[in-house]
């Protein structure tokens, strides 16, 4: 039986048409050249809230999610490279540890923002310092547009 290889261009195009997690988990299983393409698709976003899985009892849920990236980042660091999207809880401690060299990240997405987390704005301001990234978003706030760019230019 004859292997037929297809261009890389083709298994992009290809991979790049599913949002399904389950599809694109199945196709980093079936050879290197998938698994690039899997992984470029499925690290796009990362979503780091606490909120994500609440209700949830497993034990890998009861570690922090950023300590699950972090090891994981350990193992894999170019799967950090992939990341264009981060959604993050401002609370999180040390996203900026994970994300501050990454020449990728474009756009920031900020939940669960309140004003009086000086912490939190501090971690807000130091991912804004990263070069590439040109769009940020305050989701899940009870603060309004006007009222946030006053704390982050602080």
């Amino acid at each position: 039986m004859q292997t037929i290889r297809l261009p890389q261009e083709l298994i992009e195009a290809i991979v790049a048409q599913t949002d399904d997690r389950s599809t694109l988990l199945d196709c980093a299983l079936v050879c290197r050249s998938w698994a690039a393409a899997a992984q470029r698709k499925l690290f796009e976003t990362v979503v780091l809230a606490p909120t994500l899985f609440s209700g949830l009892s497993s034990t890998i849920t009861k570690t922090p999610i950023i300590t699950r990236l972090h090891a994981l980042a350990s193992v894999s660091p170019h799967l950090l490279h992939y990341v264009k999207v981060l959604e993050f809880d401002p609370t999180c401690d040390a996203v900026h540890y994970l994300f501050g060299n990454t020449t990728t990240l474009k756009e920031l997405r900020v939940v669960n923002f309140t004003g009086e987390m000086a912490k939190g704005i501090e971690e807000i301001n130091t991912m804004l310092s990263i070069p590439s990234v040109t769009r940020l978003s305050v989701r899940e706030g009870p603060l309004y547009p006007g009222e946030i760019v006053p704390l982050l230019l602080n």
